[in-house]
């Protein structure tokens, strides 16, 4: 039996990936259209793959609010097409702020 020794890798990841406590934006768990935001898919090929960056980084957040990973996805291509870019916690009162104008929390 050989054994080999495999080095480590050490990566960086932003404090946005590792945090999955609720933050002060109080948001509920529902997709963008029940919160009357047009769910839309952003134009170019860099926006689609910023909404999934950013979707990525604020899954842990969101799931631990209830969202499930299509909510996610969805909120974010949605912010990226009318937003443009931002981050987590950018992405996180964006979803505040349109739901508070639907009648929901905020």
């Amino acid at each position: 039996m050989r054994l080999e020794i495999l080095g480590a890798t050490i990566i960086t990841v932003p404090v946005s990936v590792c945090q999955t406590g609720r933050m002060d934006d109080p948001v509920i768990p529902e997709r963008p259209r029940d919160a009357n935001v047009a769910e839309e898919v952003p134009d170019s090929t860099s926006a689609i793959e910023g909404a999934r960056l950013l979707g990525n980084e604020a899954r842990p957040r969101l799931r631990a609010d209830g969202f499930t990973d299509r909510q996610i996805d969805e909120w974010a291509e949605s912010f990226m097409t009318e937003v443009g870019s931002g981050e987590v916690d950018d992405l996180v009162a964006w979803i505040s702020e349109q739901e508070g104008r639907a009648g929901g929390v905020a």
